[in-house]
Parts: structure tokens; C-alpha cells; sequence
């Protein structure tokens, strides 16, 4: 008679008894559980760098929107509004060129690009504590006269950028915003933008 291999043979009162046998061997339980281990890994670092791509891009999603809406208030209000970087949302901070510390949208009726009395805070954004880096070549108020063209700005030249990177991640998540002179905003990402 033969036995098969998930049976065990074992003999009672000079019977053969089959009893079949259950459960896993070790050999298999590690096996399962190296698998599950590398499949975990995987799993999980791809959800950190997806979670750090989409908060990179919402918060250039952030300066964006304002742009635009300091945009169209100007165009709305027939007077110039503008954006500017900001530590305290009620100022602008004239020496950084780092937005992470915020920013501030304002009615600009003098069109100096500078908070002064009189002037508007249509909308805030608090500075990131997540360690982002937000930043431009230079220091730069945008100030949109009434037409929707940037009042500051050089039809000649190019493109304003800004460049929202951490340094705790890869540069290939990199994302930059270009504004140009006549307001139009465009996005990019990866490591040279």
C-alpha cells in the first residue's frame, strides 16, 4: 500500500493507520514570512515617496492658487494686488527669497508691492513645518496691475521660478513653478525643473 506524502503511517495492533497531517513545517512558515516581509518593504516605501510627491505638490498647489487669485482680484478690482512673501501674514519679509515661511495676497492700490496702511490682506498662508524648501532666485514681489500683467516684471525677461524641494528626499521629486511676465503660471517637476 502506498503512502502518500501528506499522511503519516503509523501503526496500532499491527494495523497501518493513516493519519493525515495539518498545519505548516517551519521551513515554509519562514519562507511565507520572508516573502511577506520584502513585499511589506516594498509597499511601504513606495507610500513614503508617493505621501512626500503630493504634499510637495499641494503645496505648490498653494502658491499657485494665490497667484492666480491675487491675479484676478487686480483684474476684478481694476487696481494692482499683489503677492510677496511673509513670516508674520501681515508683512512682506523684503531680504527672503525663502516662501516657506509664508505668504500674504493684499490689495496694492499704490502698486509699490509693499504692505503699507490702507492696503488689504485678502488671504495668508502660514509657513511649512514639514521641512520643505520653498525658494526663488531673488527676492520678488509679484504685483499685478489691473490688465493682469505683472506691474514689476520685464517682458523681456524669463520666467520667475521657484523651486520646492527637501533635502530629507529625493531630488527626483523636486517641483518648480514658473510665473511669467504676463501672469501665466506653469509647474514642473524632477531634479533640474
Amino acid at each position: 500500500m502506498p503512502i502518500l506524502p501528506e499522511y503519516r503511517q503509523s501503526r496500532c495492533r499491527g494495523y497501518v493507520v493513516l493519519k493525515k497531517l495539518s498545519g505548516f513545517t517551519l521551513v515554509e512558515l519562514i519562507v511565507v514570512m520572508a516573502i511577506a516581509a520584502l513585499m511589506t518593504r516594498y509597499a511601504l516605501s513606495s507610500f513614503s515617496l508617493s505621501t512626500n510627491k503630493y504634499r510637495m505638490q499641494g503645496e505648490l498647489n498653494k502658491l499657485v492658487t494665490d497667484i492666480q487669485y491675487a491675479r484676478a482680484e487686480a483684474m476684478r478690482e481694476g487696481t494692482p494686488a499683489s503677492i510677496c512673501a511673509s513670516t508674520d501674514g501681515a508683512t512682506c519679509s523684503p531680504s527672503s527669497t525663502g516662501w516657506q515661511t509664508g505668504w500674504v495676497v493684499f490689495s496694492d492700490p499704490g502698486g509699490n508691492g509693499t504692505v503699507n496702511a490702507g492696503d488689504i490682506i485678502l488671504k495668508s498662508q502660514k509657513a511649512f513645518s514639514n521641512g520643505d524648501t520653498f525658494t526663488t532666485a531673488s527676492n520678488f514681489t509679484f504685483t499685478f496691475n489691473r490688465l493682469g500683467l505683472l506691474q514689476n516684471g520685464n517682458p523681456g525677461a524669463a520666467a520667475t521660478e521657484f523651486t520646492v524641494a527637501n533635502s530629507a528626499v529625493s531630488t527626483s521629486l523636486n517641483q518648480c513653478l514658473f510665473v511669467t511676465f504676463l501672469g501665466q503660471v506653469s509647474a514642473k517637476s524632477g531634479a533640474s525643473c
